[in-house]
């Protein structure tokens, strides 16, 4: 590894020059090369060892490999403490995912060809491992309906390994099982459980890969899919046969959207905490928005834009939910999870909400303080949308009203909308609502988000044609009789 990254590996906490950005930049290129360097020398210890292999050749190569077990033990403690100390920009961790699927590659083609060696050496001391299976792409943790595809259509891609001499006899098809972590809920379910769960080996790739569909709920406990396949390697004239498998990140397979917001609450906790009672903020603010990342990113349409948690939104969840504390326990982040987990919800099933709030009309998290400040000087009739920050899921609107040019608030109630009546549409009942505040997407110097002042025409009119809603109203105005 470059040797900066090897003297600062304890120095990428919040003390730390060296930006986020740069020290993942070059972790990722450091696992690229290290890559390279094991197909290297993989294509090396072959050739040693079809010629019977000196004991001097392969010291030589033991010893580099101790070197690379070093490098890839430092390169796994970094991006630890740069998960738990930093908060990461989306493209941040996106190189994080980036190394953190490749590792586990690289640790394993590297345990197999140190086994080789050993084995080689000290045939009745060291056992072969020949062959593993790896998980070369999954999109777990993840909350799945039942019997649709997974987020974002990603296929799992299993990747078969083998050590440098390795001659397959042959090789079964790739079988995926689901694993409860509960054993005794799995006694439970009777027929048919996964789709496309057999797949043929690519023999160019040395992969398979996976669309997979879940015919069943898990009963909200958490599964894995169990890959595995038998291989038949030749020694000689002897054939040995082994089975490989590999097991998934965990995941909940759901059966309606109303048991979501639980299960992608279970799973963010179990990777912020684990076993844990306590888990860093910086640490917690990454998984968030690696989820929501993967629930909202276009919300399977390549041409939406895209929008994630901003620094702002962190910012309030802190100050709001956890004291603005460098530590958060399990059960603050369970009373933020009843709050956060039904907007997130809404988010990621209601997809006209999650439309407008990709395009900033929305404005999404903001305390009901904040939304007044932005709005009291604006004209009137002007309005700003959030979250209500005491009715999970429920939106409400900070409003200037035109009678008394003062700032109003309005809790945005089920009745106000629904099945029948989208946001747009309740909007376009109420005239005194003219212009709306939307979020550019832009921060300032300060880092405080940037907003910009549009027609309700402009902004609603293509999800509901105002000329459609032409009632009258006794009330000229919003009031805010909900909120106090």
């Amino acid at each position: 590894m470059g040797a900066s990254v090897a003297n600062d590996m304890l120095l990428v906490g919040p003390a730390s020059k060296e930006s986020a950005l740069s020290i993942l930049t070059q972790l990722q290129k450091t696992v690229q090369l290290l890559a390279a360097k094991l197909d290297a020398m993989k294509e090396q210890q072959k050739l040693i060892l079809h010629q019977h292999g000196d004991s001097n050749s392969i010291t030589i190569l033991l010893a580099r490999y101790k070197e690379i077990t070093a490098q890839l033990e430092q390169i796994s403690l970094v991006c630890r403490n740069i998960h738990t100390t930093r908060i990461l920009s989306v493209h941040e961790l996106f190189l994080y995912q980036d190394i953190q699927l490749t590792l586990p590659m690289l640790e394993k083609q590297h345990e197999l060809l140190v086994a080789e060696l050993k084995h080689h050496e000290h045939p009745q001391q060291h056992e072969r491992l020949w062959a593993a299976l790896v998980i070369a792409k999954q999109q777990f943790p993840q909350t799945v309906r039942q019997n649709k595809p997974l987020a974002g259509n990603v296929p799992i891609i299993v990747k078969l390994l083998a050590d440098s001499c390795a001659e397959f006899a042959g090789l079964s098809q790739v079988r995926a099982t689901l694993s409860m972590h509960d054993e005794k809920q799995k006694r439970k379910f009777m027929g048919e459980l996964l789709k496309n769960e057999v797949q043929d080996l690519d023999l160019r790739t040395g992969t398979a890969e996976y669309n997979l569909s879940f015919v069943q709920g898990t009963r909200m406990s958490r599964a894995t899919v169990k890959f595995s396949m038998d291989v038949q390697l030749k020694t000689g004239k002897t054939v040995t046969s082994r089975s490989l498998k590999v097991h998934s990140e965990p995941f909940i397979v759901i059966t309606n959207e109303s048991q979501w917001d639980e299960s992608e609450g279970a799973l963010i906790a179990l990777s912020a905490f684990g076993e844990r009672t306590v888990t860093e903020w910086p640490h917690l603010c990454n998984i968030l928005q690696e989820h929501v990342v993967q629930e909202l990113r276009n919300n399977g349409d390549p041409n939406r834009p895209f929008r994630a948690l901003s620094k702002c939104d962190l910012e309030y969840f802190h100050r709001q939910f956890f004291a603005s504390k460098p530590q958060v326990t399990v059960n603050e982040y369970n009373k933020f999870w009843e709050w956060f987990g039904k907007a997130f919800q809404v988010l990621r099933f209601q997809k006209h909400i999650n439309t407008l709030w990709q395009l900033g009309v929305v404005y999404g998290f903001m305390s009901r303080e904040d939304a007044a400040v932005i709005v009291k000087d604006v004209e009137p009739g002007t309005f700003l949308i959030v979250f209500a920050d005491k009715y999970p899921g429920q939106l409400a609107i900070a409003y200037v009203s035109p009678k008394t040019r003062g700032v109003k608030h309005y809790l945005i109630g089920h009745y106000d909308t629904g099945a029948k009546k989208a946001l747009p549409a309740f909007l376009f009942e109420h005239p005194p609502l003219t212009h709306v505040v939307q979020f550019t997407h832009e921060f300032d110097a300060r880092g405080q988000p940037q907003f910009t002042v549009v027609s309700k025409i402009e902004a609603f009119g293509r999800f509901c044609p105002p000329t459609h809603y032409t009632k009258e109203h006794t009330d000229s105005e919003l009031y805010d009789p909900i909120i106090a």
